[in-house]
């Protein structure tokens, strides 16, 4: 008959604990720190994986994998039946707003899009939303950058924006005169607003059906597929499965294409530390038991004498571990959380992995990890120190000195000097002395590793790693000119000045053709609002922005770049550079042709053309200066001039 002594064994183990308050403050600190790193390390590396996931979606400005344009009503009954699709959103444009002096050159759209593309494709991808999307004819929903282009800095529910648009681009001349009521509004990152060049004001499904709109005719069909992975195959199937013609092109968006393997790389990496942590928090945990059972092999005998089980001593052991648990853990959880709120938005922006705002990941994947690896760290670290309490007989353990000497081996000198002592006592146990050893070695790796990366975010470090200077100035009266010779003389004259970088930039169009620019068309950022734009409207509207930049402005950047411009060459305006951050989709353009400026104010139709051959590429973000329809061009000051 099995004699249940549970009660005894539960007993025991508080017992114990109540007895050794020391050793359970350091083991309840390495669980607890154990956590706390373990947790931190996935928060950090999951918040960034989706910090930069959403970073891109909002600049796509859409959750959206692909879309289809043109489509029937049967193509998208379809697309709702076909099971690699998960969403099927509908958008369309109503209108081109006429431009005033006031708002400048910006280039607005009316557009409507529907509930369902709105709700899970759209807003998404908008932060600070205020309002809701318009339901009545009256009413439109704008970001907040178009608002203070219209001159509108505090905008309220229910406003008066008056607009003039037209809804026919053969027809421009039939202009609508109307005021709009605001529904609401949101903050975007869709559409290049540096120089605000273009955006969308959206409008309600009453005002597209007021003037004959179909998605049909005049939109796309925005879809989520089941998975991202399978994109390019799934856009491919579309054109048989829906049996596509000519003029209904399906347009993968390019943020799916472009990710490189940096979330598995990121996540594989995070699996690497979190080993590297559960293995130094193991031999902590392992170190402070066994020194711990070292001392406590008497103890261990004196149960077994009285008819303790080694599984029960076993449990005796493991039981304390589990209940220091119990609140090292809830610990280690809280402060990884207080870590996540407060300082992983900071490191992931000093990271510069994002333009936006950072994600918090609070993914359960983060937790059950911070409470699953350092119960196990624990667990593992209790179980040698147990099975050697529980093997060993209650004789030897009364004469137990923690260390087997093997009497042959040690040569012992007639003058002991300390030093030599003290290391062959280190050594006495040569397996417990590079288990501790280890250790150390790890806590010291881990323990550099952070202090290094703490103290590596200097702000002066990082402006001077990020920033090409100390100082910007910005002419804010363009296009009037500010900085004149006499300006310029002034400022380098000033104490302490060292150098100067000057940026010049005007509007231009390109000479447009579909065989050179036909692929950055269709992965244009605006794809969605210029795809009823026909070859000629493009061609009549390829406006953008040219640059002018001093060589020494490319030395620090073509230490960035995997193919150098020749400075040299660029300085006496021999070539001129592309902004962008895909240049495959400029293979087939060789040769630029330029007209300086189509300001009415400054008006070059007259002048002759510039013809330059195009020699490299920068950055999209350089210099800040943004995009229109056409690509932004580099060329040197002295071009420039």
């Amino acid at each position: 008959m099995k004699n249940n002594n549970s009660t005894v064994i539960r007993r025991l183990t508080g017992r114990s604990l109540k007895f050794n308050k020391k050793r359970n403050f350091f083991i309840i600190t390495a669980i607890a720190l154990t956590t706390l790193l373990i947790g931190s390390v996935f928060s950090i590396g999951l918040s960034l994986v989706e910090s930069v996931k959403m970073n891109q979606i909002r600049f796509a400005g859409t959750l959206a994998h692909a879309a289809v344009g043109h489509p029937t009503a049967s193509q998208i009954e379809q697309l709702n039946k076909l099971d690699y699709v998960k969403v099927v959103g509908t958008g369309n444009n109503v209108g081109f707003v006429k431009n005033t002096p006031q708002m400048g050159k910006i280039s607005l759209t009316l557009h409507y899009f529907d509930k369902t593309e709105w709700e899970k494709l759209r807003s998404p991808a908008f932060v600070d939303i205020v309002g809701n999307y318009p339901e009545k004819e009256n009413e439109i929903m704008v970001s907040l950058a178009v608002l203070k282009q219209l001159g509108i800095d505090t905008p309220y529910i229910g406003m008066e924006i008056p607009l003039t648009y037209y809804t026919d681009s053969e027809n421009k001349d039939a202009l609508i005169s109307e005021s709009f009521r605001l529904s609401g509004w949101f903050t975007s990152y869709g559409f290049v607003q540096s120089m605000n060049t273009a955006d969308v004001i959206l409008v309600s499904q009453e005002l597209s059906q007021k003037y004959g709109k179909t998605v049909e005719n005049d939109g796309s069909a925005a879809l989520m597929f089941d998975n991202e992975s399978r994109i390019p195959e799934y856009c491919s199937a579309l054109v048989s499965d829906l049996g596509l013609s000519e003029n209904q092109p399906v347009v993968a968006v390019e943020t799916y294409g472009t990710d490189n393997g940096h979330s598995t790389a990121t996540l594989i990496a995070l699996c690497a530390i979190a080993v590297f942590l559960i293995f130094t928090g193991y031999l902590l945990i392992y170190n402070i038991l066994y020194i711990s059972v070292s001392s406590d092999v008497r103890f261990y005998g004196l149960l077994k004498t009285l008819g303790t089980t080694p599984k029960q001593i076993k449990r005796i052991i493991v039981g304390q571990i589990l209940r220091l648990c119990l609140i090292g853990i809830p610990i280690g959880m809280i402060l990884a959380l207080l870590f996540s709120l407060k300082f992983v938005p900071f490191l992931i922006s000093e990271l510069g992995a994002v333009s936006t705002e950072a994600v918090v990941s609070f993914s359960p994947f983060i937790y059950s990890g911070a409470v699953v690896f350092p119960l196990l760290t624990a667990i593992l670290g209790a179980l040698k120190p147990a099975k050697k309490a529980a093997g060993i007989s209650p004789i030897e353990a009364q004469r137990y000195t923690g260390v087997e000497v093997k009497m042959e081996n040690i040569r012992l000198s007639a003058h002991g000097k300390p030093y030599k002592m003290a290391f062959r006592n280190i050594f006495r146990d040569k397996k417990r002395a590079g288990v501790v050893l280890l250790s150390l070695f790890l806590g010291i790796t881990t323990f550099l590793t952070i202090t290094t990366l703490v103290f590596s975010m200097n702000i002066a470090k990082y402006i001077e790693s990020t920033f090409e200077s100390d100082f910007v100035l910005e002419n804010s009266a363009w296009p009037a000119q500010k900085f004149d010779k006499a300006f310029i003389d002034k400022l380098e004259s000033l104490p302490g000045f060292e150098a100067l970088s000057l940026t010049t930039w005007e509007r231009m169009s390109l000479d447009y053709s579909s065989d050179a620019f036909g692929k950055y068309i269709a992965n244009h950022p605006m794809r969605d609002q210029i795809a009823n734009l026909t070859e000629k409207d493009i061609y009549k509207n390829f406006n953008g922005f040219i640059a002018g930049v001093d060589a020494n402005a490319l030395i620090k950047l073509n230490k960035t770049l995997d193919k150098p411009i020749d400075i040299d060459a660029f300085e006496r305006g021999e070539f001129a550079l592309i902004s962008t951050d895909n240049p495959d989709l400029f293979s087939n353009v060789h040769k630029l042709t330029v007209s300086p400026s189509y300001r009415s104010e400054n008006d070059n139709t007259g002048s002759p053309k510039i013809n330059i051959p195009l020699g490299g590429f920068v950055p999209f973000g350089y210099k800040g200066i943004g995009s229109g329809l056409a690509p932004t061009v580099f060329i040197s000051n002295a071009l420039m001039r």
